[in-house]
């Protein structure tokens, strides 16, 4: 992936960053599925005398394949009102705040190899959509970890002759520590409901833990708090450590 014009997070708006972070948190939208992702670039709009939002570090462009780019445009109308997003343009079409109706784009770069997202000046974004999905990112990771491929991340930690349940109960709380520790989630987490996806993550870390080291098999049926951008949905894991 190419970064055009990226430079530091101090030139760059709230908003801006904010989005970037939130839609390379999903799955869908990694890293790795975009070609150019454009921000900062001190120029006028095609065919204009007006600075471009990019000027003003208000602005992205993302590039990738067409059904890529197409699942991020109908995101972005999706969640255009919690992420403050102005305007969107791709592929000849324009869908501007806030009821996002599509029209056509008269422009002179017509977007069709790029998706162009700008946002609402003055505004504040809404850190609780960014907690959650990466929130729910560490929620899979674990439940991959813990229950679908423990042999992947634990086999270090058994063997034929011995098997070393404290290291690998260590070693799930290493981890965990890690991740708050990477995404500074305790210090940003404010909305109940991902306070109380954190709380439930730790606690089940907690008796996973002791489950290692007291050779136990419990099965825990975790709800997770799912941020769809207008409201919650329910998440079920179904968290059971089968390793040793």
């Amino acid at each position: 992936m190419k970064l055009k014009h990226m430079l530091t997070e101090s030139t760059y708006t709230e908003n801006a960053l904010f989005c970037k972070k939130f839609i390379l948190a999903q799955p869908q939208f990694a890293a790795n599925k975009w070609s150019m992702i454009g921000g900062y670039n001190y120029r006028n709009i095609a065919g204009s005398d007006k600075l471009s939002q990019h000027a003003y570090g208000n602005a992205w462009d993302w590039s990738g394949s067409k059904s890529t780019m197409e699942a991020l445009k109908n995101f972005l109308i999706k969640h255009g009102k919690k992420l403050n997003v102005q305007y969107i343009i791709y592929n000849r079409k324009m869908y501007s705040a806030p009821s996002f109706n599509e029209r056509t784009y008269t422009g002179l770069n017509p977007h069709t190899d790029h998706v162009h997202v700008d946002f609402i000046t003055g505004t504040k974004p809404v850190y609780d959509l960014y907690v959650n999905a990466k929130l729910e990112i560490i929620f899979d990771r674990f439940y991959n970890m813990i229950t679908k491929n423990p042999k992947k991340y634990f086999s270090p930690y058994t063997s034929l002759i011995n098997d070393d349940e404290t290291g690998a109960s260590n070693f799930l709380i290493d981890e965990f520590n890690k991740y708050v520790w990477r995404f500074n989630f305790w210090n940003r987490v404010v909305d109940e409901k991902n306070k109380q996806n954190m709380k439930t993550l730790s606690q089940l870390i907690e008796l996973i833990s002791s489950d290692i080291k007291n050779k136990k098999n419990e099965k825990y049926d975790v709800i997770f708090y799912k941020n769809n951008g207008s409201s919650y949905t329910t998440k079920t894991y179904n968290f059971k450590w089968i390793y040793f």
